[in-house]
C-alpha cells in the first residue's frame, strides 16, 4: 500500500481489524498518498474507538455514518455506502481493505468497481467466517480454501472466483 492512496471502508465491528491498518498507516503517514477512511455503523451508541477519531480527522479524509441517528446525532444517517457520493479516487494509484458485515462487502464491492478501482487493488477480510482458526473444523470453507489458512485477507479478485464468498 505504500506510495498509494488508500481507502479504508469499515462497518460496525470491521473498524477493529481495520484500526491496526490505520494507525500503521498513521505512524508512516509520509508514505502514503490521500487516506480515506469510511466507517458505519448501525448507531451513534455502537461507535468505536472515538477517541482515535481526532487523530484520524487531522491526519486523513474521515466520513462517517450510522443506520439510525438519535437526538444527539448531526451527522450523516445511512448505511456505509451513502459515504461514496461524490467520492472519486485515481482508480488506478487507490488500494481499498473492507472489512465489516457480510451484507455490505457486495454492496461496497459495487461502489469500488463504479470507482473503477481494479479487483487486484481491493482487500477485503473475511474474518467473521472463522470459527476454530486452525483449518480443523473446515467451517471457513469458500470453495478450495480455508478462510482461517489461506486468508483471513482475500483480493476480490480472488473472492470473484469463489461464489460462495460474498
Amino acid at each position: 500500500m505504500k506510495g498509494k492512496d488508500v481507502l479504508l471502508v469499515a462497518g460496525g465491528l470491521g473498524l477493529a481489524p481495520l484500526r491496526s491498518l490505520i494507525n500503521n498507516i498513521l505512524a508512516a503517514r509520509k508514505e502514503f498518498g490521500k487516506v480515506t477512511i469510511m466507517y458505519g455503523t448501525k448507531s451513534p451508541s455502537e461507535i468505536l474507538f472515538d477517541y482515535e477519531f481526532p487523530r484520524w480527522r487531522e491526519a486523513f479524509d474521515f466520513r462517517m455514518t450510522v443506520d439510525r441517528g438519535d437526538e444527539k446525532w448531526k451527522g450523516n444517517v445511512g448505511v456505509v455506502t451513502t459515504l461514496f457520493k461524490g467520492f472519486g479516487v485515481d482508480a488506478e494509484k487507490t488500494v481499498a481493505a473492507v472489512c465489516g458485515p457480510p451484507i455490505m462487502y457486495k454492496f461496497v464491492a459495487k461502489e469500488l468497481e463504479a470507482l473503477k478501482i481494479p479487483d487486484k487493488n481491493i482487500y477485503m477480510s473475511l474474518e467473521r467466517r472463522m470459527e476454530c482458526g486452525l483449518g480443523k473444523c473446515c467451517h471457513c470453507g469458500i470453495g478450495s480454501k480455508l478462510v482461517c489458512v489461506d486468508g483471513p485477507v482475500f483480493t476480490l479478485e480472488e473472492i470473484r472466483q469463489i461464489k460462495e464468498a460474498i
